[in-house]
Formats: structure tokens, sequence, C-alpha cells
């Protein structure tokens, strides 16, 4: 199943990250295009399902409420038990501890300065241009605008209407044909992905740490031995496999009258 590729394609990422980390950035183009692949189809699909999710339900905006309602209480609720798991996870394992990575002082002053206040979430959650949004992928504009036209799109009544509720029906079902289309490359883009961030982590721990860049060479000449084995091996059995067979009695075996 697609499930049991992307699990095999994270394990074989990880050993190649590991096994030959400077050799990640060959496979990250891979990644990087099936992130976006991932990320083009994120605009419509949002858009779609929301306007046929609003516009849908008729006239009746109390039971959509409703459903938003119950909607946000299950995605702060799942998202609380997603922060105290991650938070425990950190605070138990620790990890990173006693790794010193070569980053800059003044970068994380300056993204530490970049403080989020609730005037610039507010006006962030607007957007300029509906275009813009779609083109810069920003969730939360397309969610908002997207609820304020399906709102609209209760109040006409007509033609106007159904031709516009059909028109996001049929851009839903195309958008998750497309997915579908999509996360057949899962297996190749998950494990390029893994790859790249393991080798890219391993190459900088080995290059910062002497015990590290140690290891890396003895890794570096354990694999050059397993390969020079695996060709001497492969050299041997070709030669038995073209030498011809040899008869029972001999080539050069007198005959019974000799």
């Amino acid at each position: 199943s697609l499930t049991q590729w992307i699990l095999f394609s994270m394990v074989v990422g990880v050993w190649l990250g590991w096994a030959y980390p400077h050799a990640a950035v060959a496979t990250k183009p891979a990644a990087t295009v099936f992130l976006r692949m991932i990320k083009s189809i994120i605009a419509p699909l949002l858009f779609s399902t929301l306007v046929v999710g609003i516009a849908g339900h008729g006239d009746d905006l109390k039971r959509v409420g409703r459903l938003a309602l119950k909607s946000i209480l299950y995605f702060e609720a799942v998202t609380t038990v997603a922060l105290v798991i991650g938070l425990a996870a950190v605070n138990l394992v620790r990890p990173g501890e006693g790794v010193v990575l070569g980053a800059s002082a003044e970068a994380g002053k300056s993204m530490a300065a970049q403080q989020a206040t609730l005037s610039g979430m507010l006006q962030h959650l607007v957007p300029q241009s509906i275009f813009e949004a779609f083109a810069q992928n920003e969730v939360l504009q397309i969610v908002f605008w997207s609820v304020l036209f399906g709102v609209a799109l209760t109040r006409v009544q007509g033609r106007g209407k159904d031709a516009i509720l059909a028109f996001c029906e049929g851009l839903a079902e195309v958008i998750f044909k497309l997915t579908g289309i999509i996360m057949t490359f899962a297996p190749i883009g998950v494990g390029a992905a893994i790859r790249d961030q393991v080798g890219t982590v391993i190459g900088a721990i080995s290059a910062s740490t002497p015990q590290m860049r140690a290891d890396d060479e003895h890794i570096a000449l354990m694999r050059d031995e397993i390969n020079a084995a695996t060709r001497a091996l492969s050299a041997e059995f070709g030669e038995q496999w073209r030498a011809p067979p040899r008869r029972a009695g001999g080539a050069g075996s007198p005959g019974p009258g000799g």
C-alpha cells in the first residue's frame, strides 16, 4: 500500500542521509518538486470545499455556525494535545543537547525581536487581494475570504448561485483526484526530503565535532571496504559464470581404447 511504501522510503531516506551525508543535496530537487505540488493544491482545495460546505446547506446559516463551532473546538482540542506531546517529548528527550552548530547569535536576536501581536494578526487575516493570497498560499486569508464568499453565496438566488456552486463542486472533485495523483509520488518525495534533512544535520554535526569527524572517516572507510568486497565477489561470480563447463572425464583424458 501507499502507507507502507512511504514508511519504507522514510527508512531508506534516513539510512542514505546517515551513510552518504555529503550527497544529500542530490535528492533535494525531488523533495522540492513534491512539496511544490502539494502546496499548489492547497488554495483551490480550501476555497472549493469551504464554499461548497457553507453554500451547499442552503440558507440555514445557524446549522453552518454550529458545524463551524464544533470544528473550531475539535481543532483547539487536537492542537492542545499535540502541543502537550511535543513539549513533553522535548523536555524528556532533550534532542540536540551538547551539540554546537554554527548558528549566528545575531540571527537568533532578530528572530526573537519579531513578536506577533493581536493587531498584526488581525490585519494579516484580511487579504489585500485574493489573488495575492492564492499566489502566496496565505491559508488564513484564503479561509477568511472563502467563508465570506460562501456566506454571500447563500444570499444569492437563481442560476448564478447554481452555476457558482456547481463550479466549486466540480473544482473540489477535480482537486481531490489531483491529490490522489500527487500522492502516488509521496514515497519519492518523502524519502528525498528525509535524506536531505538527515544528511544536512549529520554533515553539520560531523563538521563541528572532532569525534564525529573521526566517526565519519571510519564510516567512509568501512563503506569503501564493503564496496571493494562487493566488487571482488561480483567479479569472481562473473568469471565462474562465464567459464565453460568441464566434462566429467576431463577435456584431455584418453578414451577406453587409448
